[in-house]
């Protein structure tokens, strides 16, 4: 169905793929899963979070993780703020047979950086520490605090660009 259709959590865990995706992503606010929806397309399987994923959908992700092969990558795109780099780094620790990747969660420029308080330096010096897919985008904050355009929204929704095999 496209451009998207919603599914209530309770039958997550139910859902089969009758084809494999060419790539999983999940998207952390509506408006910009809603724009990659409507604008992208494509073959990859796109879920919503709905900022922090509930139980369900961190199931269905973990199911994912599990029934898709490795050669299927998992991306997630999010705010550039701390928040946004918990729920990544939740996805990534939900996935065992992959790494995560960060989608169009970089800048380019640091510019106009907030300071990060006490209690943010301490989730990020965690996540650094766990040396997970979120570990790079968690030390960009650490070094250069929360840009003043991190939310995800401020960003044109791109496809993932796909590593050649080889």
């Amino acid at each position: 169905v496209q451009p998207f259709f919603g599914l209530p959590g309770e039958l997550l865990s139910s859902v089969k793929l009758t084809r494999t995706p060419d790539y999983v992503l999940t998207i952390e606010g509506l408006a910009s899963f809603s724009r990659y929806c409507r604008e992208i397309p494509g073959d990859g399987l796109v879920i919503f979070c709905s900022g922090f994923p509930n139980p369900q959908v961190q199931s269905f992700v973990k199911r994912l993780d599990i029934d898709l092969t490795n050669s299927v990558p998992f991306y997630h795109w999010g705010d550039t703020d701390v928040r946004g780099i918990e729920i990544l780094n939740l996805i990534d620790e939900l996935c065992r047979n992959r790494q995560v990747q960060a989608h169009q969660m970089d800048r380019m420029h640091w510019r106009d950086c907030r300071a990060l308080t006490k209690q943010n330096r301490g989730v990020l010096e965690k996540i650094v520490a766990s040396r997970g897919g979120a570990m790079r985008m968690a030390a960009k904050l650490l070094e250069h605090g929360i840009p003043i355009d991190f939310e995800q929204e401020t960003i044109n929704p791109k496809a993932p660009h796909r590593k050649a095999a080889g």
